[in-house]
């Protein structure tokens, strides 16, 4: 399967599970349109009907994801009012399509996690972090509301902390970020893969023995 969804986006199987790994790190995994569009054509599949039970979500290199793509949001500048609309449109569409995907969904997070990137995590069921990964909602560096990256962050905090991390203009780093709720489970950075491996496996079997 690896290969199927495109240059950017590395896809391997492991049995039951997928292993989809963000895989442009020379530029820190960014959200440049073909790769938001070839994770929204993944999670738009129905996993469940090809035996996949749990997508583990990835990003190569030493971040996760640096949010959106520099040159794309440069190019947008000059850019119609109806083609930023519909560059908005497509960024939700992905954060719909994995929040509502049936197969279990976890972010593997090291490194930065920026914006779009806070976004695209926060739509998995679940977040395990590096113990080296920080997480910042980029926005309000430039007055801007997190309007479309925070939708699911009050699915995961409320009130003072969900303020703190819209509004403090720095890095939330992974030890505050699972005492908040942001994350569900922080490792070492040498072991994400392999924990986040293991707990998807407990969490399917769980759901088996129901």
């Amino acid at each position: 399967m690896s290969g199927e969804a495109g240059p950017r986006l590395r896809l391997e199987r492991r049995g039951d599970l997928l292993f989809a790994t963000l895989d442009d790190p020379a530029r820190a995994n960014a959200l440049s349109p073909p790769l938001v569009a070839e994770l929204s054509r993944l999670f738009r599949r129905d996993l469940r009907a090809e035996g996949i039970r749990a997508v583990l979500l990835a990003g190569a290199g030493k971040h996760f994801c640096a949010g959106a793509d520099l040159e794309h949001l440069a190019a947008l500048q000059s850019a119609s009012a109806e083609e930023n609309r519909r560059d908005s449109e497509r960024l939700r569409t992905l954060f719909e399509a994995v929040l509502r995907q049936e197969a279990l969904t976890l972010a593997l997070v090291q490194g930065s996690c920026v914006a779009g990137g806070c976004g695209l995590a926060t739509a998995c069921d679940f977040v395990v972090a590096a113990d080296d990964a920080r997480f910042l909602y980029s926005e309000v560096r430039i007055g801007f509301v997190a309007a479309l990256v925070a939708t699911y962050l009050p699915l995961r905090l409320r009130g003072a902390d969900l303020r703190e991390l819209l509004l403090a203009p720095e890095f939330v780093p992974a030890a505050r970020a699972l005492e908040i709720g942001l994350v569900n489970r922080v490792v070492p950075r040498a072991e994400l893969e392999r924990e986040a491996e293991r707990w998807a496996a407990e969490i399917l079997t769980a759901a088996s023995s129901e």
